[in-house]
């Protein structure tokens, strides 16, 4: 499987280089005008179905993955997208609605079939960028399938920038790995998502463990509940206890500094310790099992 990410990452270069192009010659003509021009040319309501249209309302949307775009609209979000990794939204534009106008179609190209490696990519890279402020992060959110989405790619083909994009949904995505305080639910989804998180950890790309590091140390932190689901369930326990082993061993570098992930990991254990409510000597003979690794 990692050889096939290798793979994947080569895979998109030429193609990402060729849209790049594409938004140089954008810049040089009329930059966010000529985007918007592109993203007007698309009606995404002539592709969904009847069903899907009677539903385009803030509180029951549209299924985006029921569209069937043409491949040459599909690359034109894929430019305008560029753009929008290039800065070109806030550079070139005095409007503060475009970056929310520019949401649907991001959603679009993510949860359009079948998506690809360069589809997903430039689709995380823009809804990263354009995650920057509370209405921005809120209109993503009203697309609920991004997170069914997102919770796909992690489980199947993780990557930086799918864990990152999870991380900017906050608090919405720590509803998605431990239920409420007050449930009774033993859904094993929360289980099964926390432990897909915590074996990314362990993953030999470096900004994918770092990033799951980072993701689950914000989780722990701000989430008892999560606390609650990791120390009650026995494979999620040792799941953890083993990323533990792998990085407690780290050594420092020239500068006494341990790496992003060993710093996170060490924040995840405190936070677990937190939750512990057992005697001293069984919170000790718990510390003493991670050194031992």
């Amino acid at each position: 499987m990692r050889e096939a990410r290798n793979s994947n990452k080569s895979q998109i270069t030429r193609p990402e280089a060729e849209y790049d192009d594409c938004a140089k010659l954008e810049l040089k003509s009329r930059g966010c005008e000529m985007v918007m021009d592109i993203g007007h040319t698309i009606e995404f309501s002539k592709h969904l179905s009847q069903q899907a249209q009677q539903a385009d309302t803030p509180s029951n949307v549209p299924n985006l993955s029921d569209l069937e775009l043409h491949p040459h609209e599909l690359e034109a979000i894929q430019v305008l997208v560029k753009l929008i990794n290039n800065g070109t939204t806030y550079w070139s534009s005095p409007d503060m609605d475009l970056a929310l106008s520019m949401i649907k179609p991001l959603a679009v190209l993510f949860l359009h079939p079948p998506a690809d490696k360069f589809q997903d990519f430039l689709a995380l890279e823009g809804l990263s960028y354009l995650s920057g402020s509370e209405d921005e992060t809120a209109e993503i959110l009203r697309w609920s399938q991004i997170l069914d989405q997102l919770d796909e790619i992690i489980e199947s083909e993780p990557s930086e920038q799918a864990v990152e994009l999870m991380l900017l949904y906050d608090p919405a995505f720590r509803k998605r790995f431990a239920p409420p305080e007050d449930s009774t639910q033993t859904d094993t989804t929360y289980m099964t998502r926390l432990e897909n998180l915590i074996t990314l950890i362990e993953e030999e790309d470096g900004d994918v463990h770092c990033a799951a590091a980072n993701a689950l140390w914000r989780l722990t932190d701000s989430s008892p509940e999560v606390r609650k689901v990791i120390l009650s369930d026995p494979s999620l326990t040792e799941t953890l206890l083993k990323s533990f082993r792998q990085w407690a061993g780290e050594e420092r570098d020239a500068a006494g500094f341990y790496s992003s992930t060993s710093g996170s990991m060490i924040g995840v254990f405190k936070n677990i310790t937190r939750s512990l409510t057992a005697p001293p000597s069984v919170e000790l003979e718990y510390r003493d099992s991670v050194r031992s690794g």
